[in-house]
């Protein structure tokens, strides 16, 4: 239920995507090295508590910035 849009009006994704989702666990991860990109979750809701854990994992060798966050859009 999950879907890639990319942050440019009219931009591309990349055939291969960042994200993965472990249905199990309940957690989606996000690479973050292919493309510009957020992940639209595909039912509407209602009233509610959103419950999220956020944690970026440094990557070894890559540049120390990131550029990344959990984003409500309504």
């Amino acid at each position: 239920g999950w879907t890639r849009v990319p942050i440019s009006p009219g931009g591309r994704l990349r055939p291969e995507s960042q994200w993965s989702h472990d249905a199990a666990g309940g957690v989606l991860t996000c690479r973050g090295d292919r493309g510009h990109e957020w992940l639209r979750w595909d039912r509407e809701v209602g009233d509610g508590v959103l419950h999220v854990e956020w944690r970026f994992v440094p990557v070894e060798g890559e540049k120390p910035g990131y550029n990344s966050g959990v984003m409500i859009r309504n």
